[in-house]
């Protein structure tokens, strides 16, 4: 009987052993540019909302939008609620230190007081952040701002 139980114990060991010197399979998380695809875009556009309670509260879908430069390029679309009492200013989405046209060329841009776009060309390399600026006014002709950024991954 205790011939039995070494038997077991061995062999109880060995799996051990072997499966110590297996290389672990680690998940890493789901990178932020696919879940952003999977939940703000479809097909080349990006669809952000825009909310606005006052100048003081303003907020965007996704404060820190990430794309993935294998999707291909994609035309972000800003959107207020239509009729609301806040436009976007002719300035309305304005990239702060854009370098070049590469990613992000001016002549992609198109305007109107509830929608704003622009196209990301995801021409570089990843790992690249733009700061931009949304700019409203309220229908008094306060000007209202806040500051997110896009990360080309």
């Amino acid at each position: 009987m205790n011939k039995n139980r070494a038997l077991a114990a061995l062999g109880v060991a060995s799996v051990v052993l072997v499966l110590a010197g297996c290389p672990q399979k680690t998940f890493a998380p789901e990178a932020l540019c696919d879940q952003h695809q999977r939940q703000f875009c479809n097909g080349n556009h990006c669809d952000l909302q825009v909310t606005v309670s006052s100048c003081n509260a303003i907020s965007v879908a996704q404060s820190d939008l990430h794309l993935c430069k294998r999707d291909g390029p994609k035309t972000i679309n800003w959107q207020l609620s239509p009729g609301g009492n806040f436009k976007f200013r002719d300035d309305g989405i304005d990239f702060k230190n854009l370098p070049n046209t590469e990613d992000f060329d001016p002549s992609t841009k198109q305007k109107g007081p509830f929608k704003y776009s622009w196209t990301d060309k995801l021409q570089n390399g990843g790992g690249r952040t733009f700061d931009y600026s949304i700019k409203l006014v309220d229908s008094s002709g306060q000007h209202c701002d806040i500051d997110p950024r896009i990360s080309n991954d």
